[in-house]
């Protein structure tokens, strides 16, 4: 069989899960995004390789990249699953909040359930935050769990994935399409960026502490902003995931915007 061509296209990454282990690729990031034509884009596999020069992800969120990408092997059925060509990569212009903000409206859901209508397995929805869980599940303070460089580059550690859980209970703004009018969304937070605001608060923080730190950052701080939950499926179960969050400055605040970015460099 003739392999199909692969096709050049331009993406806004706006989605890096936490590194998840693949037994035919090892360490890898699942990347998701819009092209420049409003399309939904899953990037796989990203390989991240934290402690050798080079293996770390050469793009950030809110960044275009242009790369060359065809269609996923055959177990993935997934529409908007592609195969990344990782020597392909250019990396492009970062872009703000705003820009970001007129993309994702563009494509966005009112609902959860409106995206499964639709057949897809990718979307955008605004939640109504509830509550949010987090959940230590062994020792934080570990030495095995030192920092280092979201992006891969050469630092000291030698756990990526950390063992936390944090969980966010919410509902879809319209609820009138979803199952969540009865009962709230409860999902586990797959964004990198949690992985290491933990990473950064675990090492910076009493034990005691650090539970009501995370819900600072992870809750109370999320409130004001104009929030986005990018929704993905499970390519092997098909279970739903919360797997990018976007914490957008509103249009009408003052001030420069306070992203999770500042939230692990900070106090």
């Amino acid at each position: 069989m003739t392999p199909p061509t692969p096709v050049q296209e331009r993406v806004l990454v706006l989605c890096r899960a936490i590194p998840e282990e693949s037994t035919k690729y090892g360490t890898v990031v699942c990347c998701a995004g819009l092209t420049d034509s409003g399309q939904f884009r899953r990037l796989y596999p990203v390989p991240f390789h934290p402690f050798r020069r080079g293996g770390g992800i050469p793009f950030r969120n809110k960044q275009w990249i242009t790369a060359s990408l065809q269609p996923p092997e055959a177990r993935d059925k997934r529409a908007e699953s592609r195969k990344i060509d990782m020597k392909s990569i250019v990396a492009g212009a970062k872009v703000d909040d705003d820009e970001v903000r007129k993309r994702i409206q563009l494509v966005l859901s009112n609902s959860l359930g409106e995206i499964k209508s639709k057949g897809a397995t990718l979307g955008f929805i605004q939640p109504h935050l509830i509550d949010y869980e987090f959940e230590v599940v062994k020792d934080p303070t570990r030495p095995d769990q030192l920092k280092f460089d979201p992006d891969g580059q050469l630092a000291a550690g030698t756990t990526v994935r950390l063992p936390q859980e944090s969980k966010y209970k919410f509902k879809c703004r319209n609820q009138s399409s979803c199952d969540c009018a009865y009962r709230p969304h409860e999902m586990i937070i797959k964004d990198w960026e949690v992985n290491e605001l933990f990473r950064n608060v675990s090492e910076k923080t009493p034990p005691e502490y650090i539970a009501a730190k995370m819900r600072n950052r992870m809750f109370d701080s999320m409130l004001p902003r104009d929030l986005y939950f990018m929704m993905g499926t499970h390519s092997v179960y098909g279970n739903w995931l919360l797997v990018s969050i976007l914490y957008l400055k509103k249009p009408d605040s003052k001030g420069s915007p306070l992203p999770l970015d500042d939230f692990l460099h900070g106090p």
